[in-house]
């Protein structure tokens, strides 16, 4: 049976990644972070009749030895990897404490890194990685200053490593978003600005069909004035596409 890797796995992208590898038969291995989210995941599974096909494993991405621990813990390597995770804060350059920066690259980057060089080793099994970027390191972005920085970090880790990862038999597939409409907003966004927003379950399905379909990026929702700043940043082939461009009035669910 395959089985996958999914972090961030008890809400919003994540969880309906788990959801979507679940409906194909696959066994998941959903990362939480916290007690009270491994019981919220359970607890879903329960009612959902899915306990048989998924293991919450308990890891805080902010410490990478939690991630060396959890490597440890898998009985055989996942055949896909689906890397969801992400932290943010509202703050600038001056309001963002080295405590708050270092969790935040961390577990947006770090950690993803450290997941990858697991992934990167020869074999002769297809594997596959899904990464989640964001329209946020298509822009300078003055208010979420450290996760724009992990997100374009993320951006130049996926491209440096993509053609080393195929040498290994590896498929990757990065994923750049608009706004996602997940409970991180809640409070800070008004429901009305909040429905244009994609819904994380198009997000999910959309990412896991460009990932099976072996492709290079999966862009949805930009704005025209996005786009032109992505041509400048990555390089394009058509065949690279999925789902590239979309009004967000098509996007959303």
């Amino acid at each position: 049976m395959k089985s996958a890797l999914v972090s961030g796995a008890t809400s919003g992208i994540g969880l309906e990644i788990v959801k979507g590898l679940i409906g194909r038969n696959i066994h998941v291995y959903a990362l939480t972070r916290t007690t009270t989210e491994t019981n919220e995941l359970t607890n879903w599974l329960s009612g959902a009749g899915k306990n048989a096909w998924c293991t919450p494993l308990q890891c805080d991405l902010r410490k990478i030895d939690e991630v060396e621990r959890m490597l440890g813990l898998l009985e055989s390597p996942p055949t896909i990897y689906a890397l969801a995770a992400a932290d943010n804060a509202f703050s600038g350059l001056e309001g963002t404490s080295y405590a708050d920066a270092d969790a935040i690259l961390t577990v947006n980057l770090l950690s993803t890194w450290r997941i990858i060089k697991e992934i990167n080793k020869k074999s002769a099994d297809e594997r596959y990685l899904l990464l989640f970027s964001s329209s946020s390191s298509l822009k300078p972005m003055p208010s979420q200053l450290a996760y724009h920085v992990s997100k374009c970090a993320l951006n130049a880790l996926f491209r440096s490593a993509y053609d080393e990862l195929r040498n290994n038999n590896v498929w990757s597939c990065l994923v750049i978003p608009s706004s996602v409409n997940t409970r991180f907003w809640d409070g800070k966004t008004p429901a009305q600005k909040r429905g244009k927003f994609l819904g994380a379950e198009f997000v999910a399905s959309a990412a896991l069909d460009a990932l099976f379909k072996k492709k290079k990026y999966c862009v949805l929702g930009l704005s025209a004035k996005l786009q032109f700043h992505l041509f400048q940043i990555l390089p394009w082939s058509v065949t690279d596409w999925l789902v590239a461009f979309r009004e967000k009035s098509a996007c959303r669910t």
